[in-house]
């Protein structure tokens, strides 16, 4: 994932079939920093202003958790969320809100949730209009994809009527 000013990377490099390092460094590869290990993890996405990122740590038989780091690689912490399976992680402007797309426990469907960048005041702004994989600014639309099945295509998401639209 390239940072939203163009200079830094954030990438995964398979050591081991056990273990997967999460890698921050400058685009031309130098300043390494290697911010995290485990045995299933995802890149996520930078903030807008470039100063933090999101990752998730998927094992087997438990809930992903997801996690931020600073630019630099320190101030690493998890942030508790409601759901079980994390497809994408998205970052509202300013750094101050976060929206995920994933899975409920035992859920098949597409779930929606946003809440602080902290972890804190989650709730659930809906379900099933695909895999929503970006999100506006104002965190107003949401916009993603159905790949398969019958409702194949482009959606967009409004938040605020919970209303899933063909593009």
């Amino acid at each position: 994932a390239l940072s939203p000013d163009g200079k830094s990377l954030a990438y995964i490099t398979e050591v081991t079939p056990e273990q997967i390092d999460l890698w921050f460094s400058s685009v031309d590869g130098s300043n390494k920093v290697k911010v995290a290990s485990g045995r299933n993890m995802a890149t996520e996405s930078w903030s807008a202003d470039g100063k933090q990122f999101s990752y998730t740590l998927s094992e087997s038989r438990t809930k992903d958790r997801v996690f931020v780091v600073n630019a630099d690689g320190s101030g690493r912490h998890e942030i508790p969320w409601p759901g079980a399976t994390v497809f994408l992680v998205m970052w509202g402007a300013g750094a101050k809100s976060i929206f995920i797309t994933g899975y409920e426990e035992g859920g098949s469907t597409p779930t929606y949730w946003l809440g602080d960048a902290d972890g804190s005041n989650w709730k659930k702004v809906g379900s099933d209009c695909g895999m929503l994989t970006d999100i506006t600014a104002d965190l107003k639309y949401a916009v993603g994809a159905v790949w398969r099945g019958a409702n194949l295509g482009i959606y967009s998401y409004s938040l605020a009527d919970q209303k899933c639209m063909p593009i």
